[in-house]
């Protein structure tokens, strides 16, 4: 029994050399690359910022559930279709359960409350689509392209967990009610397999664009794969040579370069790493000053900044402060979900702005945060307490302000054994301070 173990544990390491052998030997088809498209990643007019932001900490109002009737809800993702926005996200008994499927549901901007969810894929109906056995489902991503069309990829498995999954490739009718199967994303040479995906592409002006995707069996690293025009998958890139690189999350910071940020397997610190030539040259990985915690986390451009949506209950000096009020909050890795600004690109520095919300109940998690945004507001869903899917919105003017105080360096308190860092930030004990904020919106 051993020996045959170690056969397969060999034969396990030999496809995973073969599949990275392959993800940096396929970027040899005639592609062209267009410059990225900065409408979708950058906003074009620069807000005003108000002289007084009465409510910039108290948007307590703004957070909703989207209405979920299955036991377990997790891993979103959102998209804005101009009047509204469209959140995607696997729901079922358990994750990894046979009866998760994908749900969707719609919020009109201005609305107070989200549409009923409907289910748009189960396992079933995509294993009669790809003709391959498919037992789970998990981590949907959602996006429009340049040319108003709606796109969907997701994770499949056949045997085993998720080290075992494909990437499955579908579009949405122009009514957003049916799902069109295009297929299964080919990355490995030999054996198809271990290849998911977490996070949006970022877009090209002529129509292509460019997925962040990650190999997570034996050695587990980030790629882009980059689609034309006419969404067909054309070559893959590896990023990097580091080991234990998960769940990429990438944004365009001119219509040539980029920034990427990855959770480490291998780690306690996130790393950072700079783009150029459209996602042809990739430069060496920075570790950043950010505690990874074994949770997806998002890069956002907001037009002039880069923020990061990211865990960070284990150093959010917010949890600890809830003692002074009597609240009884365990701290662990998703515990707290909060904003960084990213301080200093070379060097990979983030300062925490503030938190978006803690978690009360004792094994709870606000995690797996998705984001989308308009010339006005960001949006945010993410997991909450693995039962529902949660929603908030942030004035773009209120992000600015909360930077340009962040800039002025005005810490309330400092850690002993860091004096470099901010334990916390004015705006956090403010926001301790307004419990309101973190009541549950049904």
């Amino acid at each position: 029994m051993k020996i045959i173990k170690f056969v397969c544990f060999g034969i396990c390491v030999l496809l995973a050399s073969v599949l990275t052998y392959q993800s940096q030997h396929t970027n040899t088809a005639p592609f062209v690359l267009h410059s990225f498209d900065s409408l979708d990643s950058m906003v074009q007019e620069t807000p005003i910022l108000p002289h007084i932001l009465e409510d910039s900490l108290d948007f307590s109002s703004n957070f909703m559930l989207v209405p979920n009737f299955e036991k377990s809800a997790h891993a979103s993702s959102l998209v804005d279709l101009g009047t509204k926005l469209m959140v995607v996200f696997f729901a079922g008994s358990k994750e990894g359960a046979r009866d998760v499927k994908i749900y969707q549901s719609f919020l009109y901007k201005g609305s107070k409350s989200w549409s009923e969810p409907k289910p748009i894929l189960t396992p079933q109906w995509l294993s009669h689509q790809s003709g391959k056995f498919i037992k789970k489902l998990g981590n949907p991503v959602v996006f429009r392209d340049t040319f108003g069309k709606v796109h969907l990829f997701v994770v499949g498995v056949s045997l085993g967990g998720w080290s075992t999954s494909k990437i499955y490739q579908l579009f949405f009718d122009e009514d957003m009610e049916s799902l069109k199967y295009v297929g299964e994303l080919h990355l490995g040479m030999l054996v198809n397999f271990s290849h998911l995906v977490r996070t949006p592409p970022v877009l090209l002006q002529d129509g292509g664009f460019m997925l962040p995707v990650y190999h997570e069996l034996a050695d587990k690293y980030p790629l882009v794969v980059f689609f034309d025009a006419q969404g067909q998958m054309r070559f893959n890139k590896r990023l990097n040579n580091l080991r234990g690189q998960l769940q990429p999350s990438i944004v365009a910071t001119t219509p040539s370069s980029c920034l990427e940020f990855s959770r480490s397997y291998t780690s306690d610190y996130a790393y950072l790493q700079a783009c150029d030539d459209m996602g042809n040259v990739w430069h060496k990985p920075v570790r950043t000053n950010i505690k990874n915690y074994d949770s997806s986390s998002v890069l956002v451009n907001i037009g002039q900044e880069i923020v990061l949506i990211h865990n960070d209950g284990f150093n959010n000096p917010l949890l600890e402060l809830y003692d002074l009020y009597g609240e009884d909050i365990h701290i662990h890795a998703r515990a707290s979900l909060s904003i960084f600004w990213l301080k200093n690109a070379n060097e990979g520095i983030f300062e925490r702005l503030l938190t978006l919300d803690v978690s009360k109940d004792k094994n709870g998690e606000v995690s797996y945060p998705a984001a989308v945004l308009d010339k006005d507001n960001l949006y945010i869903t993410y997991t909450y307490n693995r039962k529902q899917i949660k929603y908030t919105k942030l004035r773009l003017d209120t992000l600015y302000e909360l930077i340009a105080q962040a800039k002025e360096k005005s810490p309330a308190f400092f850690k002993e054994e860091d004096k470099e860092e901010p334990f916390i930030r004015l705006d956090d004990f403010y926001f301790a301070q307004t419990k309101s904020a973190l009541q549950e919106v049904y």
